[in-house]
């Protein structure tokens, strides 16, 4: 909302001129997701995380660039120093995984996965009630 936005300009701001964010990952099993990955890829960001402790198959981020995806604090500062001292490939990676992210966690995206599951289902329910209905006569 507008209001959220005006509020946090500055945190808005500083995002906005951020390369990468280093997101570790809520470290609470079962949690791992945090609004912070979404909005820094919504500014534009890298963003250089954990591997989720939880299956997020529903909403694949780890699929958006597995670059960005590290297992240890060893492959955490490697993949940071590479990233560091090749801007060009960064730019790169970074344009990709927004792109990605824009196209496949935007509203409109995540609106038509609803809805296509939503119909999925109730096809399958509708043609399982079908069947129970032939089934009794």
């Amino acid at each position: 909302s507008y209001h959220r936005w005006k509020l946090y300009e500055e945190y808005f701001e500083t995002l906005n001129d951020t390369r990468v964010l280093v997101y570790p990952g809520v470290d609470t099993h079962p949690f791992w997701d945090s609004k912070r990955p979404w909005e820094a890829l919504a500014c534009g960001c890298f963003v250089l995380f954990s591997r989720p402790v939880i299956n997020v198959s529903e909403y694949p981020i780890t699929e958006l660039c597995e670059y960005a995806v590290y297992d240890s604090y060893t492959e955490f500062v490697r993949k940071y120093r590479h990233l560091y001292h090749n801007p060009d490939e960064l730019a790169r990676l970074r344009t990709r995984m927004v792109k990605r992210a824009h196209k496949f966690f935007s509203p409109v995206a995540i609106a038509r996965y609803f809805l296509q599951a939503v119909y999925e289902k109730t096809m399958t329910d509708d043609v399982t009630d079908r069947r129970d209905s032939q089934d009794r006569t």
